[in-house]
């Protein structure tokens, strides 16, 4: 990296000296500040060397103060779809899978297969689908398993290795439009920032961190390209989005930074812009065309919801999830601090709020800047909001932000920069003051705040995969051998939807599996010998209505007197109270009585048994 703002430097000067520093701090040679590829003559001497050892130790310490915030993500074990990845690659799931298609969960022909097998439960939606075009992604996991086997701590290191790339692209991209200062600050902040703690721990979400890996580089060359118009830039941007896209859907955030960049940027004809966007529009267009033909992409599930299969619930929920990314970005939160507790008219106001004070602290500590910063900003900032369009297609979360942070981290630095290092004292009042004030509340989010929460969010990842490997310790004990076990979970949380994939190490699914109530509390009522009623408050329900489901949509609609075949029982709905069902009658086979009954709570599974015949027995998630 002796040469990293030469790198940058064509970038900058088409953008109008985007950052106003001399020829010292830079390192670069002003008679051949247009050439990247030209060495700068001054590098010889120990001052212009300078600069290049502070930029190289300033990056080796925000990646070695990352390693250490995410120390406890590599410790992390398997999560979630992490199983049901070893499932597929040893050849035990209901369904064969393609190394490239992992990512490839539920479809129109193995749907039944998983519901006759228990996998997916009896409420499932008649036509879900939940399967992702992330071949790249799919593959590394691939090469992962093939050559490390089950070791959790290499594949996080793996993992971190994109987070690493990541992190170096973001600074190069910083430098090209801001300061030496702004960009150290941006880099601090977009790599230490919350949303990076999952896909660092969970393994099957790497596939953000793989498109933000290439997918900022990606951008880099393709905003000198529009500068130098140099063939190798335009290929080499065009190559880069295209394996961006390969690693996953998060890459179509990136058009807004294309987009806006297009928008501002001075000098150009309409039809040049046009022509400009082609390195990122090809790969964008062949991507979503192969996506669709290949009939990628979610329905019927709660979580997700596709704004090409499903329109009218993706703008349904936009708004609200809007506004939930905006402050968790911009104010380094969680999910359990945003949620959907908060009322819409006091998020979507407050939210409102936050946006226009950020707008006017900006216009305040830009005030005096060249046109090329003033530029960068607005097409970073408003290229931040655009690129959280595409991930409001599933419930809001941290881990979904990366892309936006992109463009936040920089607007972050500005306030820094132009509050704690002003180029003119101003008595505090008035704007001044705001901005003062705005900085203080940003860098304590950003600084402080965020990377702390990063370590958090890291240890509760690593405790959630201790506690399922107990839980399945515990039921491993009960059920015995996986091929031959028939578990039933009559009170489940969302874990035991993985038990099946986590009862066998080597990923062996149970020959039967059923669970009949996802809620924290339930009351069964035996009514017959084969049959029983249950029972949920009618907060709950018998299983989570709305974005909370995987399996089940809010635009199916069901109603009592609803009947379920599942593999060995039938269900009828009994009571619903606002979209939620909150009773229903169970009529099971004959086989049932002589499979294991179990009850889950957070530690484990303990075994159970229905109520005699006329009386009930409550079900929790305490035991």
């Amino acid at each position: 990296m002796s040469h990293l703002s030469d790198v940058t430097d064509a970038t900058q000067d088409a953008q109008g000296d985007a950052r106003p520093t001399p020829p010292s701090e830079s390192g670069a040679d002003p008679e051949n500040k247009g050439d990247p590829a030209v060495p700068a003559a001054a590098a010889t001497t120990l001052e212009a060397r300078l600069p290049h050892v502070a930029t190289r130790t300033w990056l080796s310490i925000v990646v070695g103060l990352g390693a250490v915030l995410h120390y406890a993500a590599l410790r992390t074990g398997f999560l979630l779809d992490d199983f049901i990845h070893i499932s597929m690659l040893r050849g035990n799931f209901p369904a064969a899978r393609h190394p490239l298609d992992l990512y490839n969960f539920v479809d129109d022909s193995d749907r039944g297969a998983l519901i006759e097998r228990g996998i997916l439960p009896w409420w499932t939606h008649p036509e879900l689908t939940i399967r992702f075009f992330r071949p790249l992604s799919s593959a590394l996991i691939w090469v992962d398993h093939e050559i490390v086997g089950t070791n959790a701590l290499l594949m996080h290191l793996h993992s971190l290795a994109w987070w690493v790339a990541m992190v170096l692209a973001a600074y190069l991209l910083y430098r090209a439009f801001f300061t030496e200062r702004v960009a150290r600050f941006a880099t601090f902040v977009f790599a230490l920032a919350p949303c990076h703690a999952m896909p660092i721990a969970w393994l099957a979400n790497r596939d953000a961190l793989i498109s933000l890996g290439l997918g900022i580089p990606a951008l880099l060359l393709y905003t000198r390209a529009r500068q130098t118009r140099s063939p190798k830039d335009v290929l080499g941007a065009l190559v880069l989005f295209s394996l961006a896209f390969l690693g996953g859907e998060y890459t179509l955030s990136f058009v807004a930074y294309v987009v806006t960049f297009e928008i501002v940027r001075a000098g150009d004809t309409i039809g040049r812009r046009v022509v400009g966007l082609l390195p990122f529009v090809v790969p964008c267009t062949v991507y979503m065309a192969v996506r669709t033909s290949l009939a990628y992409g979610t329905h019927g599930s709660g979580f997700y919801n596709d704004p090409f299969r499903a329109p009218e619930l993706f703008v349904f929920f936009a708004p609200r999830r809007l506004a939930t990314l905006i402050l968790e970005a911009w104010l380094t939160l969680d999910n359990e601090t945003v949620s959907w507790s908060i009322p819409w008219w006091l998020l979507i106001p407050g939210t409102l709020v936050l946006v226009g004070l950020v707008v006017q602290v900006l216009r305040y500590v830009l005030r005096e800047s060249d046109a090329g910063p003033r530029r960068a900003a607005a097409w970073m900032g408003l290229g931040s909001l655009i690129a959280m369009i595409p991930v409001l297609a599933v419930v809001p979360n941290q881990r979904v932000l990366g892309a936006a942070m992109l463009g936040i981290a920089p607007l972050v630095g500005l306030v820094l920069d132009g509050t704690w290092f002003p180029r003119v004292l101003e008595p505090r009042r008035g704007r001044a003051e705001l901005a003062q004030m705005a900085a203080l509340g940003l860098g304590f989010a950003h600084l402080v705040h965020g990377p702390v929460t990063a370590a958090l969010l890291d240890g509760h990842y690593r405790e959630s995969a201790e506690q399922f490997a107990e839980q399945m310790a515990s039921l491993r004990a009960l059920v015995g051998d996986a091929a031959e076990a028939d578990p039933v979970i009559v009170r489940a949380s969302g874990g035991a939807f993985f038990a099946p994939f986590g009862i066998d190490e080597g990923g062996v699914l149970p020959r039967r599996f059923a669970i009949l109530a996802w809620t924290p509390h339930a009351l069964v009522i035996r009514t017959s010998e084969t049959s029983f009623d249950m029972f949920a408050a009618t907060d709950n329900g018998l299983f989570p209505w709305g974005e909370g489901n995987l399996y089940l949509d809010t635009a199916w609609d069901l109603e009592v007197g609803e009947v379920f075949e599942a593999p060995g029982y039938t269900v009828t709905i009994t009571e619903m109270n606002e979209g939620r069902t909150t009773g229903a009658h169970f009529d099971l086979g004959e086989d049932f009585a002589s499979r294991v009954w179990l009850n889950e709570t957070p530690k484990a599974y303990f075994p159970t048994g229905l109520p005699e015949e006329g009386a009930g027995r409550p079900f929790e998630s305490d035991h």
